[in-house]
C-alpha cells in the first residue's frame, strides 16, 4: 500500500474516533449538564482556534499575509468558517441533543453522498467501483444501526431530522471547501483561521464568557474532552487525513465515527449494544478495508513516484 495513503487513513481513523468520543461527551453535556449548544460551540472554537493559530504561526509567521492577498483564499476561509465550522458544530450538537450521539452521527454521514457527487462533478468522472461498493456498504451499515432491523422504527422528530440534514450538508462543506487551503497551508493554519473567524461571528450569540452549563467534576471532564479530543485532535488528524487521501476517501473512512460513538456510549454512558449495531459496524468496517485498498489511480501514482 502507498505509504502516504496508509498515513492518511491512520490520521482519518484517529480523527473519526475522536469525534465519536466527542459525540458521547456532547450528549452528556447537553442532556445531563444542560449545556447551551451555541455557548458550547463558541467556547470550543475560541480555545481550539487559538491553539491551532499558535502552532501555525510557529511554523510560518507570514501565512496570514499570503491568505489576505488572495480574495479566493479569503472566500474559502469564510465559507469553511460558516459551513464547515459554525453550521457543522451547531447542527451536529443540536442533533445530538435531540436524537442522541448514534442517530445524530448517522444522519450527518449522509453528507458522504454529497461529497462523492461534488467530487465526480468537479473532476468530470464517474464513481469508481470502490466508491460504489463503499457507498452500498455504507448505506447497509447506516440502515442496520438506525433501523435495528425494523423499517417501522425509523421515525424521528422533525427537528432532529432537520438538524441531521443540515449537519450532512455541513460535513460535505467541511471536507470539500478547505481542500485547496489544506494543501497549501496545512491543517493547523486552516483550522485556526476558520475556527477563530467562526468564533468571532457567533460570539454575540454564544457569549463564551458566561458559563452556560451545570458545573460538576463530570461535566468539566466532558467539556475538557470535547475541546481536547473532540475538537483539537479530531480536526488536526482528520484534516491531515483529507489532505493526504482526499475528501471522498476521508469521508468514507469517517463513517467509523458513529461506530466508535456507539462503543463509547456503551462503555461511558451504559447504553447497550444490539445485534444490529454489530452488523452495522461490520458493514462500515468492511467499507473501510475496501476503500483502503489502492485504486488504479493510486497504483499509477505510486508507479510514477
Amino acid at each position: 500500500m502507498n505509504k502516504n495513503l496508509t498515513i492518511g487513513i491512520l490520521y482519518t481513523v484517529i480523527g473519526a474516533v475522536c469525534w465519536g468520543f466527542s459525540a458521547t461527551a456532547v450528549s452528556y453535556l447537553t442532556n445531563t449538564a444542560n449545556a447551551n449548544v451555541i455557548w458550547l460551540a463558541s467556547f470550543r472554537m475560541i480555545i481550539c482556534g487559538s491553539i491551532f493559530m499558535v502552532i501555525a504561526l510557529a511554523k510560518d509567521r507570514h501565512f496570514l499575509k499570503k491568505v489576505i492577498k488572495s480574495k479566493k483564499e479569503i472566500a474559502l476561509v469564510l465559507i469553511n468558517a460558516i459551513i464547515g465550522i459554525i453550521l457543522m458544530q451547531i447542527s451536529y450538537m443540536s442533533c445530538i441533543a435531540e436524537l442522541g450521539a448514534g442517530s445524530a452521527l448517522l444522519l450527518m454521514e449522509a453528507g458522504l453522498v454529497i461529497i462523492v457527487v461534488i467530487n465526480c462533478i468537479f473532476h468530470k468522472r464517474k464513481p469508481t467501483v470502490q466508491e460504489i461498493i463503499a457507498l452500498i456498504l455504507t448505506f447497509l451499515g447506516v440502515f442496520s444501526i438506525a433501523s435495528q432491523g425494523n423499517i417501522g422504527s425509523l421515525g424521528i422528530s422533525p427537528i432532529g431530522f432537520m438538524w441531521g440534514m443540515l449537519s450532512a450538508i455541513a460535513l460535505a462543506g467541511n471536507n470539500v471547501a478547505p481542500a485547496p487551503l489544506l494543501k497549501k497551508y496545512g491543517s493547523p493554519a486552516v483550522n485556526g483561521m476558520s475556527m477563530l473567524l467562526a468564533a468571532v461571528l457567533i460570539i454575540p450569540f454564544g457569549r463564551p464568557w458566561d458559563i452556560q452549563m451545570n458545573i460538576t467534576p463530570q461535566s468539566l471532564f466532558m467539556l475538557a474532552s470535547v475541546i481536547v479530543f473532540g475538537t483539537f485532535c479530531a480536526y488536526l488528524f482528520y484534516m491531515n487525513g483529507v489532505k493526504k487521501i482526499g475528501p471522498v476517501k476521508a469521508s468514507l473512512i469517517g463513517l467509523l465515527e458513529p461506530v466508535s460513538a456507539i462503543a463509547f456510549s456503551f462503555f461511558l454512558i451504559g447504553k447497550s449494544l444490539t445485534l444490529w449495531d454489530g452488523i452495522g459496524a461490520v458493514f462500515i468496517l468492511t467499507m473501510m478495508i475496501i476503500i483502503a485498498l489502492p485504486s488504479k489511480e493510486d497504483k499509477e501514482q505510486a508507479t510514477d513516484n
